[in-house]
């Protein structure tokens, strides 16, 4: 089994959350747990990610255009990881996976 996570503009799956991007509302996360593709823009993520009873989380999701990669040093990956870490919470480790 897998787990994939989408941003979307409606709720579906097994998993959902409403998703904002500075303080508005940006659509919502939504998660399943399948070991096909459950939709064209789901990417993979660890499984334990989606756990309905495990500790709250706070994802920081920077999504690219199209098949391009980031510099190492991107400054929305790291901002990403700053926003994250600033949490408190423990991070997920890696990028998801397309």
């Amino acid at each position: 089994m897998s787990a994939w996570l989408a941003l979307l503009p409606d709720a579906v799956g097994d998993l959902h959350a409403p998703a904002t991007e500075a303080g508005h509302a940006a659509g919502w996360l939504c998660a399943w747990r399948s070991a096909a593709r459950p939709h064209p823009a789901a990417l993979q993520l660890d499984e334990r990610l989606l756990t309905a009873d495990g500790p709250a989380c706070r994802i920081s999701l920077v999504l690219l255009v199209g098949n391009t990669r980031p510099i190492a040093d991107d400054p929305a990956a790291i901002q990403s990881q700053r926003n994250v870490l600033r949490d408190g919470r423990l991070p997920a480790a890696g990028p998801a996976r397309c």
